[in-house]
């Protein structure tokens, strides 16, 4: 399989009721960069050198279109919740914790509850691959790391859901079967650690409005399903075919508020954006165009 990064994705989305279809994907890279393209054109917009800055960037947890910026999670000697600002090419922290932590976290987007002031991510211990969930608390300048006491094989992914705390977790066990778990942020108490098997499958979660899409990853296809919670069943309902060279390593799904936005390739340098309605399962395509992609970019957005 290519190196991008799919088995480690993640997106974690709000219960946002908007109208609002993003037109914009954009990228933070490894080279100091904000890259952005028009997701409806496949046109390349531009690229911006931001700012040093004295952390790393850990992961995306909102964009606001309004306002033209991105909120992330920072981490370094400290955390830090930090915005970026678009439109003055600037960083603010907007809170800070005197500590830090360092697990083995998949490159995924974290869970992120803006009014309780929480961000959280899956991830496992080094010495033991021991599963857990890293909860930083920016209200309470707290951060527990809360074992799981699950057995797995894949690198575990999860999506919030803000309305109930609810953080659903797919992972892969010893046997190669794909379960979906819930865990709640709020309460810091494992709901279920088996809601329903996804049998072979590896998917990413996408939750939005009650609707939860699983995005399986296979060498040629993005696999799009979606599942029912109330009678836990799940249905194919989207191919998109890939390519991507083996030296570019990105996260390609992103998404804002009722949408996703995923860039797929069929051959080299040729690329297409697919705007998928995570309501309606509607979707639209762009045309494909011939475009240059950041090596590496873990941290992908949408607006």
């Amino acid at each position: 399989m290519n190196k991008i990064i799919f088995l480690a994705l993640i997106l974690a989305i709000s219960c946002v009721h908007s109208e609002y279809i993003p037109t914009t994907f954009g990228l933070f890279t490894i080279e100091s960069q904000y890259t952005v393209f028009n997701a409806s054109t496949a046109a390349f917009i531009g690229n911006t050198s931001y700012p040093d800055i004295h952390y790393d960037l850990s992961s995306v947890l909102a964009t606001d279109a309004d306002s033209q910026t991105i909120t992330l999670l920072a981490q370094g000697v400290n955390t830090w919740l930090v915005e970026y600002s678009i439109t003055n090419n600037s960083f603010i922290v907007l809170s800070e914790m005197k500590k830090s932590i360092s697990y083995a976290i998949a490159a995924q987007r974290y869970a992120y509850d803006a009014a309780h002031k929480i961000v959280a991510v899956v991830g496992a211990t080094a010495v033991d691959s021991a599963m857990v969930i890293n909860i930083w608390n920016f209200a309470k300048k707290t951060i527990d790391v809360v074992p799981l006491n699950i057995p797995y094989l894949a690198p575990p992914v999860g999506c919030y859901d803000d309305s109930t705390g609810h953080y659903y977790i797919t992972y892969t066990d010893k046997n190669s079967m794909t379960h979906l778990a819930i865990f709640n942020l709020l309460t810091k108490k494992m709901v279920s650690k088996q809601i329903m098997t996804l049998q072979s499958i590896r998917p990413v979660p996408i939750y939005n409005n009650g609707q939860m899409v699983l995005v399986d990853t296979r060498e040629t296809l993005f696999l799009f399903y979606s599942v029912d919670l109330s009678d836990l069943s799940y249905k194919l309902f989207l191919k998109i075919p890939f390519y991507f060279p083996q030296n570019i390593m990105i996260v390609p799904i992103a998404t804002y508020g009722d949408y996703a936005i995923i860039i797929s390739s069929t051959q080299t340098n040729n690329y297409e954006f697919t705007t998928l309605n995570l309501n309606t399962l509607e979707y639209t395509n762009s045309p494909n165009s011939n475009l240059t992609m950041p090596i590496f970019s873990p941290l992908t957005f949408a607006f």
